[in-house]
């Protein structure tokens, strides 16, 4: 399976189809966890040991996570990527991966899900968190591998959603990514190009 087939399959977003641990500055701290999690792979699948990537906008959180899913080629392994905001829709119209599967038997069965950009708000116990609980409970008895995205703290996740929290104190180690703005790197590079453009 050539490589864009392989992104394709696992729901990758176009985006970080370049994504590469080298663009990654050597001194951000998080960057030697998440190598020593690659160098580890197996060990981790096997265990069904995922991380929680958290940090603020920008930070590269996303494009880590499309990192790691991208490295399971390497091992022969497939994962997927899916937005939490979404979950609710597949559960609910049980929308299909393919002739196969279902997306909600897709996210239970893979080696390694992402679940990107869960965003938790006080007040608000909504069906994506529900849903995005369920999913994750259904692969921590199957021990199943997860990464999760989002801009709350491990605290405020604890606080928001204590379910949620403690289901992930079995299998989940949170990693802060901080450090670098990505995105005004990219407008920067944008602002040069236009200028020579002109």
């Amino acid at each position: 399976m050539n490589n864009q087939l392989f992104y394709k399959r696992m729901n990758l977003p176009p985006l970080f189809y370049d994504a590469t641990l080298d663009k990654i500055p050597n001194e951000l701290i998080y960057k030697e966890v998440i190598v020593r999690f690659i160098k580890d792979f197996k060990a981790n699948l096997i265990d069904g040991r995922g991380l929680y990537l958290w940090g603020d906008y920008s930070s590269g959180k996303t494009a880590l996570s499309c990192i790691l899913l991208k490295s399971l080629a390497s091992i022969g392994k497939m994962g997927l990527f899916i937005s939490a905001r979404d979950i609710p829709k597949y559960i609910i119209e049980k929308v299909r991966f393919d002739s196969k599967y279902t997306f909600v038997d897709r996210m239970e069965m893979v080696d390694l899900l992402v679940i990107d950009e869960l965003i938790l708000k006080e007040g608000k116990d909504s069906f994506v968190e529900t849903s995005v609980e369920t999913i994750f409970r259904a692969r921590l008895i199957k021990k199943k591998a997860t990464i999760f995205t989002s801009n709350n703290s491990p605290s405020t996740v604890k606080q928001l959603f204590p379910a949620l929290y403690a289901a992930m104190q079995e299998a989940v180690f949170p990693v802060r990514v901080a450090g670098k703005d990505f995105r005004a790197e990219k407008r920067r590079q944008l602002e040069k190009d236009f200028e020579k453009a002109k």
